[in-house]
């Protein structure tokens, strides 16, 4: 069996990200599966995790630019590629890759991951389309799931992990972590403030926030103007996992 993954771009760090490259090597050691991924925007970086050699990588180097005007040659390039690799299964995720399943050339089933509530997703015309062309959709939540009411099949699936804690939980420490890219969707400057609404009765509790991204000079802003700095502390991102964490202790 084959099974292409078509995916925007992958050298961003990410939640999304991190999942697909996961499945991706997981899908590529077992036996006879054999994985493909297409990239479609033109990027001089490299994927941003480890990615098993033996998965192909067909990058189409479509020239990004704001509006959607080259969606046509996306789509043309993608054609090419799928009826060269011809898999057995498409997997697509975020936007262009929409796209995609909605007009692009089909080929065995295919499959839209949703990786983000469909309300923070841009473009949500293509809902409308592709969730009538594609033979499933996967969700992360039962509640997303309900955003799809005229897919043929919806399922939800809920990430997975491969780290494994080093060491027992202490719960004794007053600390609590959250993970993830400092973007719009994540919707951070939020949870902040529905931290300092719980800092009021437990002063003593401190929020660690690792992850970056756009909205991150948004959040340190508004954590100064909450002066809250010595509860609420950014971190950035982490390149080994095991790292995460090792402040609470």
């Amino acid at each position: 069996m084959k099974i292409v993954y078509v995916i925007e771009q992958l050298s961003e760090v990410g939640g999304m990200e991190r999942i697909l490259v996961d499945k991706m090597n997981r899908l590529c050691s077992q036996p006879q599966i054999e994985v493909a991924l297409i990239l479609l925007w033109r990027d001089k970086h490299p994927v941003v995790y480890h990615l098993d050699e033996h998965i192909r990588v067909v990058r189409l180097n479509v020239p990004r630019v704001r509006g959607g005007l080259l969606f046509p040659l996306v789509v043309l390039r993608y054609n090419r590629a799928v009826k060269a690799l011809l898999p057995d299964v498409t997997v697509f995720s975020w936007v262009a890759a929409a796209v995609l399943a909605a007009f692009g050339h089909k080929r065995g089933k295919t499959i839209y991951e949703s990786h983000a509530d469909a309300h923070f997703q841009r473009y949500r015309w293509l809902q409308r389309i592709f969730q009538h062309r594609v033979d499933a959709v996967v969700t992360l939540t039962p509640e997303d799931a309900g955003n799809y009411p005229s897919a043929r099949k919806v399922v939800s699936i809920p990430n997975f992990t491969l780290l494994k804690p080093d060491r027992e939980a202490d719960y004794s420490k007053t600390c609590c972590i959250a993970m993830g890219r400092l973007a719009a969707e994540k919707d951070f400057q939020r949870m902040i403030r529905l931290w300092l609404r719980i800092s009021q009765n437990h002063p003593e509790w401190i929020l660690r926030i690792y992850g970056d991204g756009k909205e991150r000079a948004n959040i340190e802003m508004l954590i100064r103007a909450c002066h809250a700095e010595e509860r609420i502390i950014l971190h950035g991102n982490r390149s080994e996992e095991r790292r995460v964490g090792k402040e609470c202790r």
